[in-house]
């Protein structure tokens, strides 16, 4: 069944191949997004939507919300088998955002960048939410933002991810309705990176030396020229956060992207992220080292299959 247009949750998406699909303007206007040909049989639309109106005639329909975005047949149906809304934290600088226009409504971008919407192709007021941050910490801040402001509301299935995942997920997921529906399949207390080569094992507890060979994968040359160290070791980190002693060793995801469900995430209390928010703050850094901590940390601290007694995949 072909659809051109559907609706979810109160939301309309276009559904057209691409060659039928309006573009954004550049002006930092509303977007206006016309049909040009009447709606066929198999439309479905939200009567619930406010910007319906029963007395307005198919061959002539104008829909003027930045709600409205490109979305695919697959994705749409991953959509609509969400247990609830499904929620994507997007951590942004100043990426495009055109690859997070077919699932805006899912989305809390978090910019960091200070990209004005003259600049951008997709409406801002088109994201779930749309909030400037202090451009502090890493995606590792953004992530633990929404956490801590969201707790007692995340969503069933929450995405964490950086604008532009793509250069390290692929080629296992390319695309953001390649993301959503990996997203749907994590099961209870797990969590996926979306990619699992970029599970690696790591047991470093002590004083990093970055600039060992073995960090390379973790971290870039100039990464290291601006790194703002922590005045505490992982192992005291974990502790503080996780409380405890640490495990022998621990799996983690290189990336900062990873989905995972609510209960997962609430397997640790308001305050366990609350405290590594803290960190975050109180180190006020656009590189601080605690940053490629939390990295390592995601997994073990959700889950703990990834606690390890020992490295196996380093």
């Amino acid at each position: 069944m072909l659809l051109e247009y559907a609706a979810i949750n109160e939301l309309e998406f276009d559904c057209r191949p691409q060659r039928h699909r309006p573009s954004y303007r550049r002006d930092g206007k509303e977007a206006e997004l016309k049909r040009t040909r009447p709606r066929s049989p198999c439309t479905v639309v939200s009567s619930a939507h406010p910007n319906h109106r029963q007395d307005e005639h198919p061959s002539g329909y104008v829909h003027q919300t930045p709600t409205m975005v490109a979305i695919t047949l697959p994705l749409l149906a991953a959509l609509a088998a969400t247990p609830s809304r499904l929620g994507i934290v997007c951590a942004r600088f100043k990426e495009s955002l055109d690859p997070w226009a077919p699932v805006a409504a899912s989305t809390y971008l978090y910019s960091k960048g200070g990209v004005p919407q003259m600049n951008d192709t997709v409406q801002h007021s088109s994201f779930r939410s749309y909030v400037s941050l202090r451009n502090i910490g890493r995606e590792g801040h953004t992530h633990l933002y929404h956490i801590v402001n969201n707790y007692d509301t995340l969503d069933d299935i929450m995405i964490f991810t950086q604008a532009d995942p793509f250069d390290l997920i692929a080629p296992v997921v390319n695309t953001t309705e390649q993301m959503v529906q990996k997203a749907m399949s994590v099961p209870a207390d797990d969590v996926t990176p979306f990619n699992d080569a970029l599970f690696h094992d790591v047991a470093d507890w002590g004083r990093i030396d970055w600039n060992s060979s073995a960090q390379k994968l973790w971290i870039t040359a100039s990464q290291i020229k601006s790194l703002q160290l922590a005045p505490y070791t992982p192992a005291q980190f974990w502790t503080m956060i996780v409380g405890g002693e640490h495990p022998p060793a621990i799996r983690a995801m290189h990336g900062g992207t990873f989905a995972v469900r609510r209960e997962t995430i609430r397997k640790l209390p308001k305050e366990a992220y609350q405290k590594a928010l803290n960190e975050f703050e109180t180190t006020n850094s656009t590189n601080p080292e605690v940053g490629f901590f939390m990295e390592r940390m995601w997994a073990p601290m959700f889950s703990e299959k990834y606690r390890l007694p020992s490295v196996q995949n380093p």
